[in-house]
């Protein structure tokens, strides 16, 4: 279902283009209606046929004309605005991706009404794949960014999902938006109504295609979600069908917001460098592992992996008998950047067992 968007605004060449950029960018997203005319605009708003409706601040709205179930805003032409006659603002001069999501998030957070069919349409057949180490150090999450954006360049949809304690995904991938997980977990706990709208209009798209959240600006949101959160969360995201893979990134604490992540997981990646107190703290950790998941009556730990990073000839060395299925291991990378690492990673033909479309 479409959202039906009416813009006010007296210039007739922005109009034309934002509605190009809609119609040719989305066309089943949006219903867009353009006006430079303020009655013609507000005969169009009361007819009933629109739920969204922006008017550049040079109009003054009476908001009393206007339907309750008719979200209103501003369109304003200065960024540092961010109300008029106490209504909230949208920054007219951004790219079209942000200004369309910008609207996506004033609508779901505005709007009481369901929308029921905004998901995509397609066939529910994503794979979620858990990275976590019982170690800290061991590179963990740039192991598996590495593998979100090899999976990327195989033609999958991805969504990179860090719900660490003090998760960094801003390291790792970076895009346009205003919004971020923080945002997104508080319309989650508030069990908002067209939760799906929110996580569209709080997504962002790396370079290389990955997509992701940004990581929350106060760690103690992450925190605070429980295991119903993580439910809500994976149910909408799963049934969505934008996404072949959805790759979590954990701590591997078997809180019950873990358990509930791996309840999801059709396979588990354990990092480790090899060194002994990391190889201790596996082995320890993979007993608790096999106990949890003999209780749950779980066959995750069938689809188990473990990946050696940062291995050194000189500390570290790899664990006999563990029953897990190795990927492959890689040195530690001296003097090299972050993106150049994950690069490297790449190239080393370790994640094919993993994903190999």
């Amino acid at each position: 279902m479409k959202i039906k968007l009416a813009l006010l605004d007296k210039d007739k060449n922005y109009l034309e283009r934002l509605s190009t950029v809609f119609l040719n960018k989305y066309p089943d997203r949006i219903e867009f209606y353009s006006f430079s005319d303020s009655k013609v605009a507000l005969q169009c708003v009361q007819s009933g046929k629109v739920e969204v409706f922006l008017a550049n601040e040079q109009f003054e709205v009476n908001v009393a004309d206007i339907p309750e179930n008719t979200c209103f805003a501003y369109i304003a032409e200065n960024a540092e605005t961010e109300e008029i006659h106490g209504q909230r603002t949208i920054f007219k001069y951004q790219r079209a991706e942000t200004f369309y999501k910008q609207i996506l998030d004033f609508y779901a957070e505005n709007t009481t009404k369901v929308i029921s069919g905004y998901s995509s349409n397609h066939q529910n057949t994503t794979e979620v794949i858990s990275f976590g180490s019982f170690s800290g150090g061991t590179g963990c999450s740039t192991v598996a960014a590495a593998f979100c954006i090899y999976a990327v360049r195989r033609g999958a949809r991805v969504l990179y999902l860090n719900l660490e304690r003090f998760g960094t995904t801003d390291s790792f991938f970076h895009g346009e938006g205003q919004t971020d997980f923080g945002d997104l977990l508080y319309a989650v706990k508030s069990k908002r109504n067209n939760l799906n709208i929110k996580l569209e209009s709080t997504l962002r798209q790396d370079a290389s295609g990955v997509y992701f959240y940004a990581s929350p600006k106060v760690a103690l949101d992450l925190q605070e979600m429980d295991e119903t959160d993580v439910k809500t969360l994976l149910d909408e995201l799963c049934a969505s069908g934008r996404y072949d893979c959805i790759i979590t990134d954990i701590d591997l604490d078997l809180n019950p917001k873990v358990e509930k992540i791996l309840e999801y997981s059709s396979k588990i990646v354990f990092v480790s460098d090899g060194t002994d107190i990391s190889n201790m703290k596996l082995e320890r950790g993979l007993q608790t592992m096999r106990l949890w998941a003999q209780q749950k009556n779980e066959v995750l730990m069938s689809q188990a992996y473990l990946y050696y990073n940062k291995f050194s000839n000189k500390t570290s060395k790899a664990v006999q008998g563990l029953d897990l299925e190795e990927l492959g291991g890689v040195p530690r990378f001296e003097h090299a950047t972050t993106q150049q690492v994950i690069e490297q990673l790449i190239n080393i033909p370790n994640f094919a067992k993993l994903y190999s479309k």
